[in-house]
């Protein structure tokens, strides 16, 4: 099934699973550097992101298609207000409530998540071995579920470090474009796993989140500590992706 928006030219394909997505290629993007990708990345809406493909950059997102009622309109009005996305408070917009406390655990319990409280966050625990905690927090408009990847290691050799860096941030470009309702962000030299739960559909968002920030470390963490403890590793990585044929290169897993 697909729906056109004609305001923003954007296709809204319905995906198995149950998700409503869309795929909007970025030409001015085409070229940019994974920092920038993963850096603008976190200031979109909702759940977009920038990813890397094999011809160029698309800026993809998608909500998911509520089970029960089918509600397919629904999933495409949050993703066309995700693309007219402002912050809170630019440009005169309102700035949204944030859920209570009470609002936070009641979905993390429906979601039949354990929790615990810390400080002003709550941390999910993983059943996987993986160094990645879950952290939810409140924020204008919903909840910001995330796991920060664990920082690389000095090596006290700034060349390797910063081939390794590129070719994490490369590796996570190309990688996030087989995540569903979640991105990876960099702020300042810190990476994560984030999703964000609306508060009108906190419930099953929150449920969604958690999923996805649990699967995404999943996947993605064994290959980041790889390319961070083998240079030689990182330095083939980003010679293949950067010098193979489109046809050639194909979106990581």
């Amino acid at each position: 099934m697909t729906t056109r928006q004609s305001s923003r030219r954007v296709r809204a394909l319905l995906e198995p699973g149950g998700w409503l997505a869309v795929r909007h290629g970025k030409a001015e993007l085409a070229g940019a550097a994974a920092e920038r990708l993963l850096a603008g990345g976190a200031a979109l809406g909702g759940n977009l992101r920038y990813v890397r493909t094999a011809i160029g950059t698309e800026l993809r997102g998608e909500a998911p298609v509520d089970c029960d009622s089918g509600n397919v309109e629904q999933a495409r009005r949050r993703l066309q207000s995700w693309l007219q996305f402002q912050r809170p408070g630019a440009g005169g917009r309102q700035t949204l409530a944030a859920p209570d406390d009470e609002q936070v655990e009641t979905a993390l319990a429906e979601a039949g998540f354990a929790f615990a409280r810390r400080d002003e966050a709550w941390i999910v625990p993983t059943s996987s071995g993986q160094a990645c905690e879950i952290v939810v927090r409140t924020l204008p408009g919903g909840a910001l579920v995330y796991a920060a990847f664990p920082p690389a290691a000095e090596s006290g050799e700034e060349e390797l470090e910063t081939t390794s860096s590129a070719a994490v941030q490369e590796y996570l470009c190309r990688a996030q474009g087989g995540l569903r309702f979640a991105r990876c962000e960099l702020e300042g030299s810190a990476l994560r796993i984030a999703s964000r739960a609306e508060v009108e559909f906190l419930e099953s968002d929150m449920r969604h989140a958690v999923c996805a920030v649990a699967t995404a470390c999943e996947l993605l963490l064994p290959q980041i500590r790889a390319l961070r403890a083998e240079p030689a590793l990182a330095r083939a990585y980003l010679r293949a992706v950067r010098d193979a044929p489109p046809d050639e290169v194909s979106e990581e897993r």
